[in-house]
């Protein structure tokens, strides 16, 4: 518990599990590769704060989720076939999805869900997923989405189901 300065490059997980983070500051995952992983290719909660970087992330549940967190980055990443979500953040706040690519996943490529609020998803491409390329469920708010990318998904390439004075009546701004 309360871990800090934990950094994790350049490694292979193949056929592995997940890389399971809690509770650790100044994180660093960068530059791994992680292909037929048996939960979320890098799942992180409960307080974690550091940077999710440059990895590639092949059929895993979700490519990358983050619950219950804040200060996150997760960018430039390579999230492919996942059988749920590419990039979920759930009751994460304060945090930044930037520039990744996130396709072929069987549900949505980027999706905010529960009281995820304050983040930046900028300058990502999401394509021909499932559902949604992008989609942010009814709790969340205050999001800043621009610059994205999004093209061939199954449902909608960006569906917001929020209601504010953000962008067309939603509480987000796009």
């Amino acid at each position: 518990l309360n871990q800090q300065d934990i950094t994790t490059p350049h490694n292979d997980m193949i056929n592995d599990n997940s890389m399971a983070l809690f509770s650790t500051t100044n994180l660093l995952v960068t530059y791994n590769h992680m292909s037929t992983v048996g939960g979320s290719g890098v799942f992180v909660g409960g307080g974690v704060m550091g940077t999710i970087q440059f990895n590639l992330i092949e059929d895993a549940s979700t490519g990358i989720n983050a619950n219950g967190t804040s200060t996150l980055i997760v960018e430039k990443n390579h999230i492919k076939a996942s059988r749920f979500d590419g990039i979920r953040f759930t009751d994460t706040d304060n945090s930044v999805i930037r520039g990744n690519k996130s396709e072929q996943n069987v549900r949505d490529g980027i999706r905010l869900v529960r009281d995820s609020d304050n983040n930046q998803v900028q300058q990502n491409l999401s394509r021909d997923n499932g559902r949604d390329g992008m989609r942010v469920e009814e709790e969340s708010s205050s999001n800043l989405i621009e610059q994205n990318k999004m093209s061939g998904n199954g449902e909608h390439d960006c569906h917001d189901d929020t209601v504010g004075a953000g962008t067309a009546g939603t509480a987000n701004e796009w």
